[in-house]
């Protein structure tokens, strides 16, 4: 059950009230994204995409507005951000872990786009259920890689790193993962220097926010 007041409560109100509240016509409607104001429902069945304002009062009641069809298209989208490298020398390290920023949220990253902390806390979130693998450069699952630590930032603080004091910001995906030996030299070596996270979103232009 979701604990009173978190994002995964809201989140199943809101649910909850699309599907009461779905046409007559329609068999079942799931959402398939939250944003702050509005909702892309889909419509499995007819396979169709409806947007669908809403807002949560006080009292967490959830008031939906009108379905307004849309066309929804994917695109690729990959993420890459720093590794937090120990200050020590890498190759003192003899158990190879390294920490690193996954996702920031509220920053413009290397590839022009902003993430939201909600939509950081899903997909750090999802990725820990359904996968938990380490790749090499998006290409190759890397077999003997695993997670050690995987955590959302509770509030802003600084690390030192080998490249001097960085900050990690409040709601950051913040991961750790132990690599084999041939992974880790190439780490300690400089060539890999930051976790990249691939998938697929949706682009809203910021100026729609």
């Amino acid at each position: 059950m979701a604990s009173q007041g978190s994002l995964e409560q809201r989140m199943q109100m809101i649910d909850a009230a699309v599907k009461a509240a779905k046409p007559v016509t329609m068999e079942d409607a799931y959402v398939e994204e939250h944003f702050p104001d509005y909702l892309v429902v889909r419509d499995y069945r007819a396979n169709k995409f409806y947007k669908v304002p809403y807002t949560v009062d006080a009292q967490a009641q959830v008031t939906l507005g009108e379905w307004t069809e849309v066309v929804q298209s994917f695109v690729d989208v990959t993420k890459t951000i720093r590794l937090l490298v120990p200050v020590r020398k890498a190759a003192d390290t003899p158990r190879r872990i390294s920490y690193g920023v996954v996702l920031e949220p509220d920053t413009t990253d290397l590839q022009g786009d902003v993430m939201k902390a909600a939509d950081i806390e899903l997909s750090a979130h999802d990725w820990m259920i359904e996968s938990q693998a380490g790749g090499d450069m998006h290409a190759d699952v890397v077999k003997d890689a695993k997670v050690v630590e995987s955590y959302l930032a509770p509030c802003d603080f600084d690390v030192e790193t080998a490249g001097g004091t960085e900050t990690v910001v409040k709601g950051s995906w913040v991961l750790a993962m132990r690599w084999p030996e041939e992974i880790w030299k190439r780490i300690a070596e400089g060539e890999l220097t930051a976790y990249s996270v691939g998938g697929q979103g949706v682009r809203i232009p910021l100026d729609e926010e």
